[in-house]
């Protein structure tokens, strides 16, 4: 597969042209086939190392923003799911990457372009490449699939907001709070619950979500907030 073709179908992805598609080329070749065409140093390992760096330091970004009551230790577990060589193997296949990395003839053979990590490292090296050839906002763009995925909850690490909100109430007042379903929405495959938390016959708030479970801690996180607010 031509590089230049790779190039269109990157800049349909970030909606932008290209500054130095040398750099884009060299992040898609896998150092089998640099060897082959003798440019021992002409393959994705640098741009991946780069590449690397931006991913932590964007998805540390992100996260941060998103989860502002998740700790230190929360935070970096999270991120380990999310740039971990599975996951970034599966936002290669959704840009399909495999088709345009080239290897050399012995990785052809066993379907090199393809393997998982191969497929990670080439997520990152042009993520790499990118960032040199466009910046930093670019390289954000390129990211969208991960972003993506961080908001629909594909790696999300519930807060326990309502034991948090138990220990709350019990400190104050020496009572319990209850939840109760007042509403189920959708078809049974992807249903959506809501749920209020009580005190006694007080609503503390409210929460939806897609399991019953989800729509509690919601619930319980939508009762601290007000309290916090008091």
């Amino acid at each position: 597969m031509n590089y230049l073709n790779f190039i269109k179908h990157l800049e349909n992805i970030i909606d932008t042209d290209i500054k130095n598609s040398k750099i884009i080329e060299q992040a898609l070749i896998h150092p089998s086939y640099a060897n082959e065409i003798n440019k021992v140093n002409y393959h994705y390992e640098r741009l991946e190392f780069i590449g690397d760096a931006i991913l932590e330091f964007l998805i540390s970004e992100y996260i941060y923003n998103k989860y502002p009551d998740l700790d230190e230790g929360k935070l970096t577990v999270l991120r380990a799911k999310i740039v971990c060589e599975r996951s970034l193997a599966i936002f290669a296949d959704y840009y399909d990457l495999a088709q345009y990395i080239q290897v050399g003839h012995g990785e052809r053979k066993t379907e090199g372009n393809n393997k998982r990590s191969v497929k990670a490292n080439v997520f990152e090296s042009v993520l790499g490449a990118l960032y040199l050839t466009n910046g930093l906002e670019v390289a954000k763009l390129f990211l969208k699939v991960v972003f993506n995925a961080i908001d629909d909850d594909k790696f999300v690490i519930i807060q326990d907001y309502k034991t948090k909100l138990q220990e709350y109430v019990q400190a104050d007042t020496k009572r319990s709070v209850s939840y109760e379903c007042v509403d189920i929405k959708g078809n049974a495959n992807n249903p959506t619950f809501k749920f209020l938390v009580k005190m006694d016959d007080l609503v503390l708030g409210e929460g939806s979500g897609n399991s019953k479970k989800k729509a509690q801690q919601e619930a319980a996180k939508d009762a601290l907030d007000k309290m916090a607010k008091l």
